[in-house]
This record gives C-alpha cells, structure tokens and sequence, in this order.
C-alpha cells in the first residue's frame, strides 16, 4: 500500500514553499500545497488514498528537503530523493532560483479543472522533462493544436514552397515522394514556464523532422532548435 516517490512537478511545488516559507509554513499553506498536489493528473495509481500527499507528508516532504539546504541548521530528515539533490544543485546556479518559480508558477497556472481534463493522458518522454510532467503534458498539447499546426505549415509554404527541417533541412516529401506531401511536426521553442501568452503564435513554432523532434526533447535543459543545430553533425 505504499504510495508513489515524488516527482519532479511535485517537488518543484514543494521547493517553491520551502524556498518562500522555510521548512514550517503555516498549516494553511500546507494545506493549500496537499490539495494542489493531490490535484496533479500525474500517478495513474494512489494506493493509499488518505494518506496520498496529506498534511503530515507535506511537512514531512519539507523536512527532506531542509536536510539538503546549506543554510538550514537544523537536522531536518535524511530521507531525500535523488531528484531533490538534482534540485539543490540546479538551484546553485546563478539564475536557478528564478527558474523554480517560474517553474512553480507555470505549473499552477495549468492546473485548473478545465486544463488538468486534457493532461490526463500520459506521454512518452514525460519523465525526462526538466520542467515535471503537467508542463509536459501541456506542452505536447499544444504542440499538436491541429489549427495552429496547419496555420505554421501554410505559411511556411508560402515563403518558402516546401516544409524543411529548421535544424537538418529534412523534407519529407524530397524522401517519400507524395505520401511524405504536406508532413512534418511542429516544437513549441518557448518552454512553458516562461509561455506568459496563453495561446500559441506561429513564431513559437518551429518544423522539425520526427529525429530531430526527439533530440529536442532529450537531456536536462532540452537544447533549443539552435543549439541542437549547432550539435548536429552532418
């Protein structure tokens, strides 16, 4: 009956209260922050309902990670999760903090009813998402937005008459003929702690071929389409 580990959307939250409020919040707090996490469209199975990121594993989860803060003088706990040391060592960089709120932020804002109906379904590829799993989830979805999509590609071909990997200049229809006709994916480049806008503009978008959109979303940051085509090696 024991419960699923953290993740990394779970405990950006939890880093969030931790870094605003210490390692003992007001009970309010806590509560708010056990109620949005056990909101999150994220473990398709929670076999201890009650106990699934209540108060006391809110406070406990807290603790955890006083135990890895240098500043902290206490003792905390020592049961800490390979993703909160990956955290901690993220948040040693310059501009690391700003990041997780931003991050934190992000994923509060998608995590209305309405949002969290379409995040149900999971991704492959999720779990390596530097920004947690909700902000996976919401990314892909918009990424597959089919009137955004065809919107791109149309104006796409008429500047350029052909729809071109922006990163290995791949085209499908050059390789398979009419049945590769009109195909190519699209990435959002802007992550999405960082989307402000709520809709999608043609310039988030970029054309990529099926190889190249994987490599986007492979490794801790993902490159973006310029630094993946600095990488790559033809």
């Amino acid at each position: 009956m024991k419960n699923p580990p953290w993740t990394r959307d779970e405990l950006i939250l939890a880093f969030d209260l931790y870094l605003k409020k210490g390692h003992s919040p007001a009970p309010s707090e806590v509560t708010e922050l056990s109620t949005l996490l056990r909101s999150l469209p994220i473990h398709k199975k929670i076999p201890d309902e009650v106990r699934f990121r209540n108060k006391n594993g809110v406070q406990l989860k807290l603790a955890n990670i006083a135990a890895g803060d240098p500043n902290y003088k206490g003792k905390g706990s020592v049961n800490g999760n390979n993703i909160e040391k990956e955290i901690w060592e993220e948040l040693s960089q310059p501009d690391g903090q700003e990041k997780l709120f931003e991050t934190a932020d992000a994923i509060k804002t998608f995590t209305d009813s309405k949002t969290l109906e379409s995040l149900e379904k999971e991704e492959e590829g999720e779990e390596s998402c530097p920004e947690g799993k909700v902000l996976y989830r919401k990314h892909r979805v918009r990424e597959r937005n089919p009137k955004i999509v065809k919107k791109k590609k149309k104006s796409v071909l008429l500047k350029t008459g052909k729809l071109e990997c922006e990163i290995c200049s791949f085209i499908f229809k050059e390789m398979y003929g009419t049945h590769g006709e009109d195909y190519i994916e699209c990435h959002h480049k802007v992550p999405l702690s960082k989307a402000s806008n709520p809709t999608t503009r043609l310039n988030d978008l970029a054309l990529v071929c099926a190889n190249c959109h994987r490599m986007l979303h492979r490794g801790k940051p993902w490159p973006s389409v310029e630094q993946l085509k600095r990488l790559l090696k033809i």
